[in-house]
């Protein structure tokens, strides 16, 4: 054992991130690809859920029910996402899932390297199976990483925990039992009530060739890019930022009057960062650091004093 520890130590960094990305690239095929149905606990550190996940790789359908607190149940078919259920839904299913881990593993294949450090961290268990374990670590405080428990034989994630710039754990989803290949019978993947619950289609998740109409801001963290930017004839504004892995969302509002000021609020991993000035509201948000939607906030907030209207 001593021995083969000291072989990993003198091994180049290139060597261990190419064995990396190789499992990246598995992972994303088995998560594309696979059937299969199985039960979920997620943990941020203040509370605990536990889902059903039933998913359908023939005709790309997902359905996830919560197992513990208010009955809540999420939807998908393609980029469409419902929602179903009192309160909000599932936190880890906010971005539709274990199916981001997809442009998560293509984006850090296509260069996201710049930015995060791959890893290959040598075999562990997850699921009662034998998983590789895989680390995304960010090179910046500008955004969060990931420590990935891929199953051996086919590389799906049994389990996957955000860090932050310290290696922190801030969200963990892992799979406490897993059917892989296991087609679900068609009941399993309709919703199961719609007595009393509320449905709410998510917006579709954002498509890279969107691009903006203005030029982006400056002073936006290295490695992030506009993605998206839609003004309607108010002049509220929606820029979408990001690194291929992370994204932020900055919400621009005229706020004729309005006092200036500045507030800052986090829920779990999300943070938040609102800039009153100059007439106009400025609200970031998205699941990165702190760090990260203060200084979006502010060179958005910057350009909007300098940049014509509309």
């Amino acid at each position: 054992m001593t021995r083969w520890l000291l072989l990993l130590l003198w091994l180049p960094s290139t060597v261990l991130a190419d064995g990396a990305e190789r499992w990246l690239a598995r992972m994303s095929e088995s998560v594309r690809d696979t059937d299969y149905e199985g039960t979920l606990i997620y943990m941020d550190g203040v509370r605990m859920e536990m889902m059903r996940i039933y998913r359908s790789a023939s005709d790309d359908r997902e359905r996830v029910v919560t197992l513990s607190g208010p009955h809540r149940e999420v939807i998908r078919q393609g980029r469409s996402v419902t929602c179903i259920g009192l309160g909000r839904p599932a936190t880890i299913y906010d971005d539709l899932g274990l199916s981001a881990l997809v442009p998560v593993a293509d984006a850090l294949r296509a260069g996201g390297d710049a930015h995060y450090r791959l890893d290959a961290l040598g075999e562990d268990r997850a699921a009662g199976r034998v998983a590789q374990r895989i680390e995304v670590r960010p090179l910046d405080a500008f955004r969060y990483g990931y420590r990935l428990w891929l199953e051996a034989e086919s590389g799906f994630p049994l389990r996957v925990a955000l860090l932050d710039a310290d290696g922190k754990v801030l969200e963990d989803l892992a799979f406490t039992d897993i059917a892989l290949g296991k087609v679900p019978d068609a009941g399993s993947l309709e919703p199961g009530s719609d007595q009393a619950l509320r449905r709410v289609s998510l917006p579709a998740a954002v498509e890279p060739e969107q691009t903006a109409r203005h030029p982006a801001p400056i002073g936006v963290p290295d490695g992030y890019t506009v993605v998206r930017h839609e003004i309607n004839p108010q002049q509220e504004e929606h820029w979408v930022f990001s690194d291929g892995l992370a994204s932020v969302s900055v919400y621009v509002k005229p706020a004729p009057g309005s006092a200036s000021a500045e507030r800052d609020n986090r829920a779990g991993s999300v943070n938040g960062k609102l800039i009153q000035r100059g007439g106009r509201r400025v609200y970031a948000m998205g699941k990165v650091p702190a760090a990260t939607v203060d200084r979006l906030a502010q060179a958005v907030a910057d350009h909007r004093q300098t940049a014509p209207d509309g």
